[in-house]
């Protein structure tokens, strides 16, 4: 009998993906620009949790200017362009621990890579794409949840999901900016009916960006989702915007919440083991944050704790970080903290350049000014799952 269930689970190990490993997908949709004629193919990647039950919806990442769709993914056999930045990676872990399909699209400039109008409609292309590739639960009078997590431009592009999922409205908009002012096609977009649609608009977090699709002016959309916005401690004009918008969009009874974002530790956990534990089950209650078991992990900003010890004590003699607290002393994306790591960590490990660098992202997000992030990460997809449990008990 013992024999017989010690080979049942044997058998069960093997077939279960690696632990700490993801494997995004990485496909090009054809796609014709209606105004100019020309092609500019949709990027994105996408993967789905390892369970036999069907997903619980679309977990849209949406990145900042200067990023692709390819940065929330680490290499893989089906991602050679894959780069796989910590945040990012983390996100998606922890996404898809919870049973989301976890899809990111790049955005169609190819000059600044930040969102504009001529995105939405192509967004919603690849979430269709993705929900007709995949086994996702239907709810919301038989529709899927899809939920959106989003930095800077991409923060305003995930509290624009309610639009993004209304393509028969938005396709029309060539504006080359996302904007919530009232003459935009987006506000047009905002005040106008909604278009039947099989997607939902479940929740949104936009990080360091706090300006949505909404005009106080005018009747609020029908659609527009529960809302969080992050600002970090640092940027206080993004945090009294945030803590404005919110105070509008609770008068008129939308779910919605502002959170702070501190600086935090340049250490080996925020190197190794982001959020105590989300992005590796093994270390569970490292490091500060939430410590929920994982089955997956974020790509790590380096590759062993030896190399991430060495760059701390780096950071401490260079002056770079307080010796006791860990803090930074200036913000990294003005010091010169590379100076003191290139000895260090090998130019085929991490090129410290910036928007690509895997310890330049930890560094700006420690700093706590202006970056992706993963804070508040377990409660806000606990908050998300409430979300989509909630409006699915309201039908």
């Amino acid at each position: 009998m013992i024999a017989a269930m010690l080979s049942c689970t044997i058998l069960l190990l093997a077939t279960l993906p690696p632990a700490h490993h993801l494997h995004g997908k990485h496909v090009l949709l054809p796609s014709t620009d209606a105004t100019s004629k020309t092609t500019h193919p949709i990027e994105l990647v996408y993967e789905v949790p390892y369970t036999n039950d069907a997903s619980v919806g679309i977990m849209l990442i949406a990145h900042g200017c200067n990023h692709r769709a390819v940065d929330s993914w680490p290499k893989g056999k089906d991602c050679s362009e894959c780069v796989g930045l910590p945040i990012e990676t983390n996100i998606v872990a922890a996404s898809l621990d919870r049973g989301w399909v976890v899809v990111a699209v790049s955005a169609v400039n190819a000059r600044s890579h930040c969102w504009t109008g001529p995105d939405l409609p192509r967004v919603k292309a690849a979430l269709s794409y993705v929900a007709k590739q995949t086994n996702i639960a239907l709810s919301h009078n038989g529709k899927i949840a899809v939920a959106a997590i989003g930095a800077s431009s991409g923060g305003q592009l995930a509290s624009s999901l309610h639009l993004i999922l209304q393509p028969e409205v938005v396709e029309k908009d060539n504006s080359n900016t996302l904007s919530s002012s009232s003459s935009s096609p987006l506000a047009a977009a905002a005040s106008a009916s909604p278009a039947p649609s099989h997607m939902w608009a479940c929740g949104a977090v936009s990080q360091v960006m706090a300006r949505v699709p909404y005009n106080p002016e005018e009747e609020l959309h029908p659609d527009f989702p529960p809302l969080r916005i992050l600002h970090m401690e640092r940027d206080k004009r993004t945090a009294a915007a945030a803590v404005a918008i919110v105070g509008k969009l609770k008068a008129k009874m939308v779910d919605a919440a502002e959170l702070n974002v501190p600086p935090t530790a340049i250490n080996v956990d925020a190197l190794r083991f982001r959020n105590g534990g989300i992005a590796n089950h093994s270390r569970v209650g490292a490091g500060a944050g939430a410590g929920a078991s994982s089955s997956r992990t974020g790509k790590p900003a380096v590759r062993s704790d030896e190399m991430a010890a060495n760059v701390v004590e780096a950071l401490r003699k260079g002056g770079i970080i307080d010796r006791d607290t860990g803090l930074l002393l200036d913000d990294p994306r003005k010091s010169e903290w590379r100076r003191h790591l290139h000895s260090i960590v090998p130019s085929e490990v991490d090129t410290l350049q910036a928007d690509e660098s895997a310890i330049s992202e930890v560094m700006n997000t420690a700093w706590a000014m202006h970056e992706f992030t993963d804070a508040h990460l377990p409660s806000l997809l606990d908050w998300l799952d409430d979300c989509r449990r909630r409006k699915k008990d309201e039908l």
